[in-house]
């Protein structure tokens, strides 16, 4: 005998704990997120988990959901951090969930995200940032996706002109790539003390094998931007669509994170194409 005939049943989809928090925290903020959205960020969780580099990742922002309220909401990050950006001066009209604007737009003058997450306390020595850029940067002068600097103890991912891409991760040590900040996913990764690495779209685009002595300032990093010395600077005037921060990625570990971040954007209608 079948005991569930006739029984109305709702099936439900399991998530991740991560995934359904994260859900959690949008509503609590004033955001709004679509079953799809929260279907393509659990996607990408588990994708980070099966190639086993969850377990990398401090702090992620998806920068999803359906208004600026719910793309200011992390994915993760640390004991002690943030769980939501604070925002400087973006307004509802910068951020658009899909399409070909896609993402939160920078103005290069103003605008920048406080990520609450501290350089010094919460930072490994052997680290990385990213960012999903989706426009091509042609300003000239620094450019940062993201980053902290006290004079040259400096940590970020973005560009000295608009010639190059560049990652500082411990004093002014630079890995670089001869090409303009173009649009696509970049990691900058540390993984010893003289060991820095620049990815785009998970391939490798510079090193530099300068040993360093870690001073990291107590500032906090910025977004669209960054931390100079409590002042904000280099602000990006472009769109970006994902930021993480963690610990130092190997090459076969960068590919999957890119691998990962691309599937996301394009779940959620925005990939570079």
């Amino acid at each position: 005998m079948n005991l569930l005939k006739g029984l109305r049943r709702v099936p439900v989809k399991l998530y991740n704990l991560e995934t359904v928090s994260y859900y959690n925290r949008v509503l609590a903020n004033g955001g709004l997120i679509s079953d799809a959205t929260l279907s393509a960020v659990e996607k990408f969780v588990q994708d980070c988990k099966n190639a086993l580099i969850w377990d990398k990742l401090i702090e992620v922002a998806p920068f999803a959901g359906a208004n600026l309220n719910a793309a200011l909401v992390k994915l993760i990050f640390p004991g002690g951090g943030s769980s939501a950006l604070t925002n400087v001066n973006f307004v509802a009209g910068d951020y658009t969930e899909t399409g070909t604007n896609g993402g939160l737009l920078g103005d290069g003058a103003t605008k920048y995200l406080n990520t609450g997450f501290n350089t010094q306390a919460m930072l490994p020595d052997n680290s990385h940032l990213s960012f999903y850029l989706r426009e091509d940067v042609s300003a000239s002068g620094n450019r940062v996706l993201i980053g902290a600097i006290n004079v040259s103890d400096q940590y970020w991912l973005g560009a000295l002109t608009n010639t190059q891409c560049n990652t500082r991760l411990g004093q002014v040590a630079a890995a670089s790539s001869a090409q303009n900040m173009s649009k696509g996913f970049y990691i900058g990764s540390r993984a010893s003390i003289n060991s820095l690495k620049l990815y785009k779209n998970g391939a490798l685009a510079g090193t530099d094998n300068t040993t360093i002595t870690h001073a990291k300032p107590n500032l906090n990093l910025f977004a669209f931007g960054f931390n100079t010395g409590g002042v904000p600077g280099a602000y990006l005037p472009g769109r970006g669509s994902f930021y993480s921060i963690g610990q130092a990625l190997t090459d076969g570990e960068a590919l999957a994170l890119h691998d990962a971040v691309r599937t996301l954007q394009r779940n959620l209608g925005r990939e570079i194409n």
